[in-house]
């Protein structure tokens, strides 16, 4: 699955998921308690975030469309 993924920024977690359920792969979830000692600020815009994972979306389905 990995070579066929091609966003190597903050959707590549998101587009491994996708593909491996594309795949069939079965997809456990396990809880993690994450702890950020710094309490440092994100450097995430949240909003220019969502659009750019938006557009990523559009993207992978339009890919996936035209593989099946």
């Amino acid at each position: 699955i990995i070579p066929k993924i091609k966003n190597n920024d903050l959707f590549f977690d998101t587009e491994l998921l996708i593909l491996a359920s594309q795949s069939n792969f079965s997809i456990k979830e396990i809880p993690v308690t994450w702890k950020d000692e710094n309490q440092r600020k994100t450097k995430i815009k949240i909003f220019k975030t969502s659009f750019d994972y938006f557009k990523e979306i559009i993207k992978i389905k339009v890919r996936l469309k035209k593989t099946h």
